[in-house]
């Protein structure tokens, strides 16, 4: 419904499968990205403190949903320039989910990150996302990290 246009349809059936299935994940995280996109706040905010309370009560799949989900929820936030909040779902990524495992894309999520602290003003944030980018994987981050902070130190 959504390529097509109906966004009403589309908010109404999301809504629908998640009162169905309240503890199906992906449908939580579809309807939150839809309340993102289509700046419904008051139901983004709740639907994101579900997918947090059902991702806390699952112990056994609540961090692998988290490294499913999050990252949708973080690309539907940055695209809607809603940085503050990008923040929080990036710092659980690298830092409470598990932040051992996987640590390439740790990396990658550190330095899209420095960029998230760069449109919020935060210099000394970015450069030290940057920093801990360019130390997990040099090899992918060391370049960018190096030409972020430079241009970060001479604004």
């Amino acid at each position: 419904y959504y390529n097509t246009g109906q966004i009403e349809k589309t908010l109404e059936i999301s809504q629908k499968a998640v009162d169905v299935a309240p503890n199906y994940f992906d449908a939580q995280v579809n309807l939150a990205m839809l309340a993102i996109y289509l700046g419904k706040n008051e139901l983004m905010e709740k639907t994101l403190k579900d997918i947090e309370t059902y991702a806390d009560s699952d112990l056994d799949r609540g961090n692998y949903n988290r490294l499913v989900g999050y990252p949708k929820i973080i690309s539907a936030l940055v695209g809607n320039k809603q940085y503050e909040k990008s923040v929080f779902y990036y710092r659980k990524m690298v830092e409470e989910i598990d932040p051992r495992n996987d640590q390439k894309g740790n990396a990658r999520y550190y330095a899209e990150l420095a960029q998230v602290y760069v449109e919020l003003g935060k210099k000394d944030l970015a450069v030290e996302a940057m920093k801990k980018a360019s130390g997990i994987d040099p090899n992918a981050y060391k370049e960018a990290g190096d030409q972020l902070i430079k241009a970060l130190e001479s604004r």
